[in-house]
């Protein structure tokens, strides 16, 4: 997106001009109704953007426990993509087993996307992917 669009983004039918897609079909709310909703939460939203190569959302949320509710997570087998340092993917990793859940583990980009694909390849889909923000940024 070009830089001028992203004062924009979240306001109500706004979508860019590009030629590039201009034959998708949308209204423009997406963005709009994401954003009422990580409000409504109490979170924020960003977005990075280059024009050609893509863009990035970050959404923060602080999601609070009700007290006195004890909480018991089951993961079920369900698969999850850890990317980032070798001392950082250790205490999450562990965590993550304790749940129930089946763990892939990178040290950067590049060993992520082998792991990810021969994991589909071979079992099956990656529920979810974990990038460290270091790591996010260095890979």
């Amino acid at each position: 997106m070009k830089q001028e669009f992203l004062q924009n983004i979240f306001e109500p039918f706004a979508r860019e001009k590009d030629s590039r897609i201009d034959k998708i079909q949308g209204s423009g709310l997406g963005m709009a109704i994401t954003k009422q909703l990580v409000d409504l939460l109490g979170g924020t939203i960003d977005v990075k953007s280059k024009e050609g190569e893509g863009s990035t959302f970050s959404v923060r949320l602080i999601l609070d426990t009700p007290a006195n509710q004890e909480i018991n997570y089951k993961l079920n087998g369900r698969c999850i993509a850890l990317v980032g340092e070798e001392n950082a993917l250790y205490e999450t990793e562990k965590f993550i087993n304790e749940l129930g859940g089946q763990v892939l583990t990178a040290t950067n980009g590049e060993q992520a996307v082998k792991t990810i694909e021969a994991f589909r390849n071979n079992v099956g889909d990656v529920d979810l992917v974990i990038i460290d923000r270091i790591m996010a940024e260095t890979t």
